[in-house]
């Protein structure tokens, strides 16, 4: 039940995002990341590039690295690393970039594509 509401909610913040996306200067950005994003291609994206070894991160198995924040209630967070306020589009830009927003962040960049950090932000808000 608390899965499905995250789901909701995550639709809402995208949707959100896409009617704001018209006052920006890049709006097929914002709307890409609404209409690709997966959660479960994102726990896979998650699983895959070994984010658990440095995250807790629940519903990913042997994900309780101890190294970054564990992940779970990621969305209810204000900022991202400190650096960038707590949005859908800023946690997949951080996700395929984090050392352009923090150099020297001992997270490295994944070097993922647009549509896979989109995957994992959608995944990583439906950890509560």
């Amino acid at each position: 039940m608390l899965a499905r509401t995250r789901q909701i909610a995550w639709a809402l913040v995208l949707a959100a995002l896409s009617t704001l996306g018209a006052c920006r200067t890049s709006p097929s950005a914002t709307e890409s990341l609404a209409e690709s994003a997966s959660v479960e291609r994102g726990r896979t994206l998650v699983s895959d590039n070994g984010c658990g070894a440095c995250h807790a991160i629940g519903g990913v198995p042997h994900a309780n690295g101890m190294i970054g924040p564990p992940l779970n209630g990621l969305g209810v967070r204000s900022y991202i690393a400190g650096v960038l306020p707590n949005t859908p589009e800023n946690l997949a830009a951080w996700v395929r970039s984090p050392q352009s927003f923090k150099p020297g962040s001992g997270m490295p960049n994944l070097s993922l594509s647009k549509s896979e950090a989109a995957d994992v932000a959608a995944f990583l808000y439906t950890r509560y």
